[in-house]
């Protein structure tokens, strides 16, 4: 059974320049009642598909479409942030994350990838 809410979204969100909502569509091992061995491993209780960054309503109609067809071909649930997220503190945070990759490989000498090819 699928279930289509993309109409209630109108009185949900308000898009404001600067911010966007997530879109996350997850497998979830407990959907599949037959006991399908969905996830191999056993910790796992749900898988990541794939995630969208939606900051205007024309975008939200752009991915749609592929948002519903993504999830039925899958049998994945699509989940949204329901604050909104700065895109200002995002870059902040991705470009922490990212000194902090880059500072691990450059200081370990059996970091699985070269200095040279980072």
């Amino acid at each position: 059974m699928i279930t289509n809410n993309f109409s209630l979204l109108e009185d949900i969100l308000r898009f404001e320049p600067g911010t966007y909502y997530k879109f996350v569509a997850l497998i979830r091992q407990k959907d599949f009642a037959d006991n399908t061995p969905v996830l191999n491993v056993k910790e796992r209780s749900e898988l990541f598909v794939r995630q969208w960054f939606i900051d205007s309503e024309e975008s939200l109609e752009r991915y749609a479409y592929d948002m519903i067809n993504l999830c039925t071909a899958t049998k994945a649930r699509l989940y949204m942030t329901t604050d909104r997220k700065s895109v200002k503190k995002t870059i902040l945070k991705m470009q922490d994350q990212l000194s902090e990759y880059v500072k691990q490989i450059v200081n370990n000498p059996d970091a699985p990838i070269s200095i040279r090819k980072l």
